[in-house]
């Protein structure tokens, strides 16, 4: 018989888990990769309980005996979120702005302790939800396991080359803000049907009230002497915690569902989504007006919006030259994945960062800027650093090892001459002396597309990277690995 998930949440919820839980959310967010400095930062923001990871700390053993009590006898209940902004435009950086041009995303902050029941709630329904996803194809592709944005690219990019050119490209629009709570609750109650406390805990943390950045403007000192006003959330899930994700994918199962069932038995189409966004793809061009209209009625059953911006909801027919599907920051057509502009834009963008705040007026300090910019090249792995129980490498992480899948890497040449072609005039503008190519490469400076070509020979090998449990590894610098990949 499967056990209830309030079984297995309740056999997990310890203080030994929680504390568990804590030392390893700490660890995560310590940043002991801050490029040239040394010095690790624990970036764990403050929740609207205005407890700091210090405080936290000191009275773990209080503080996790308190959780654990509450949730045994039903009274434990979410503090309020506190939110904050984020701009989808790049270009606008003040807040204020962002709010007034309706650019914003807004993310919700948790307390400590309400991020760890977060951890072990989500780990206690995750095997229920994913064998409810896996009853359909591989459609879905965000917030799961051994998912994500590259293989949903590559997994379009497939559909295409097998002939499905015509494509919806859609957005819901303000999908987690605008979730009708009578419909989310109808199906948490369904997925808990034999788990009472989960259930409970669950719409708690879809219900949980809001501290908009309006109340405190950024100003996060108010949160440890001021109980600031509150909020109601009446609609929408709370964006930015590791429960969002799984119960924004439990609300989209049904549609899931109606698209490669209903939908699917009418029209010849494939599916693939992405959090909020979607494409539907056909063979013939002809269907996808009535396509779209059928999955906005659809949406509209759920309590949900088709974004009504063409730049948002569109149609595009591959089979034109050129012409291209954008999803999840790449670029997908007939002839290849390539990276997004926007992508390409935000990369420059961080290398003239470091440009202009870097000095050059010898050869050490130009070795300095090379390290630099080194470190955006090869993220984690600028330095060979192994982990002392397994020995193999930590995983990678760099922007380039996002962007593996891609097909076209004339991008990534024409992004190598252009950093190239920065440096030789930001040395002349400072030196008054010519930069030569041979020198920057006796300096052992990176080239994206060769990069490229050695991780996916590296891939294609089967290279293998340390997998063990985040709180027992510990990574010890074996040596500087630029100049080893740099030989290739």
């Amino acid at each position: 018989m499967t056990e209830s998930l309030d079984t297995i949440f309740l056999r997990e919820c310890t203080v030994e888990r929680l504390q568990g839980e804590y030392w390893l959310y700490k660890k995560v967010k310590t940043d002991d990769w801050k490029e040239w400095n040394d010095e690790p930062e624990i970036n764990i923001k403050i929740g609207a309980d205005g407890v700091d990871w210090k405080s936290f700390e000191k009275q773990l053993d209080h503080l996790t005996n308190s959780i654990v009590k509450r949730i045994r006898k039903g009274t434990y209940l979410f503090y309020p979120f506190r939110e904050i902004i984020k701009s989808k435009d790049p270009k606008l950086k003040n807040p204020f702005k962002v709010l007034e041009k309706g650019k914003e995303r807004i993310l919700s902050i948790a307390g400590i302790r309400d991020i760890l029941v977060q951890k072990v709630l989500y780990d206690a329904i995750y095997d229920r939800a994913e064998q409810q996803f896996n009853q359909l194809p591989e459609v879905s592709f965000g917030y799961r396991k051994g998912r994500s944005a590259p293989l949903a690219a590559r997994t379009l990019y497939q559909h295409i080359r097998n002939g499905y050119v015509y494509v919806l490209d859609a957005d819901i629009s303000k999908f987690f803000d605008k979730i009708p709570h009578n419909q989310l609750m109808k199906v948490i109650e369904d997925f808990t049907y034999d788990s009472p406390i989960v259930q409970q805990l669950l719409k708690r943390f879809v219900r949980v009230d809001r501290i908009e950045w309006l109340v405190y403007k950024g100003n996060e000192w108010k949160f440890r002497k001021h109980k600031l006003r509150r909020t109601k959330r009446c609609a929408g899930i709370p964006q930015g915690g590791i429960l969002s994700g799984l119960i924004a994918n439990l609300y989209l199962h049904s549609f899931d569902e109606w698209v490669c069932c209903d939908l699917g038995s009418e029209y010849d189409i494939r599916y693939v989504r992405y959090a909020d966004d979607f494409v539907i793809l056909t063979k013939k061009y002809s269907q996808l007006p009535e396509i779209k209209e059928k999955v906005r009625i659809k949406l509209e059953e759920l309590g949900l919006t088709l974004h009504a911006d063409v730049k948002k909801t569109k149609i595009i027919d591959l089979s034109k030259k050129r012409n291209y599907v954008e999803f999840v920051g790449f670029a997908i057509s007939e002839t290849g994945i390539r990276i997004k502009n926007e992508n390409l834009r935000r990369f420059k963008e961080r290398i003239q960062g470091i440009l202009r705040g870097t000095e050059i007026s010898d050869l050490e300090s130009l070795k300095l800027l090379i390290r630099k910019l080194s470190f955006k090249f090869f993220g984690n792995h600028a330095k060979k650093r192994i982990c002392i129980k397994c020995s193999l490498q930590e995983p990678r992480r760099s922007w380039l090892n996002f962007f593996l899948t891609i097909t076209d890497v004339q991008q990534l040449r024409a992004l190598d001459y252009w950093v190239r072609k920065k440096i030789y005039e930001k040395y002349y503008r400072e030196t008054g002396k010519r930069l030569s190519r041979k020198t920057l490469k006796k300096l052992d400076f990176p080239s994206l597309e060769r990069l490229y070509y050695e991780y996916r020979k590296r891939v294609k090998k089967g290279e293998c990277f340390c997998k063990c449990d985040p709180l027992e590894r510990e990574y010890i610098l074996e040596e500087d690995l630029i100049a080893e990949l740099m030989k290739y």
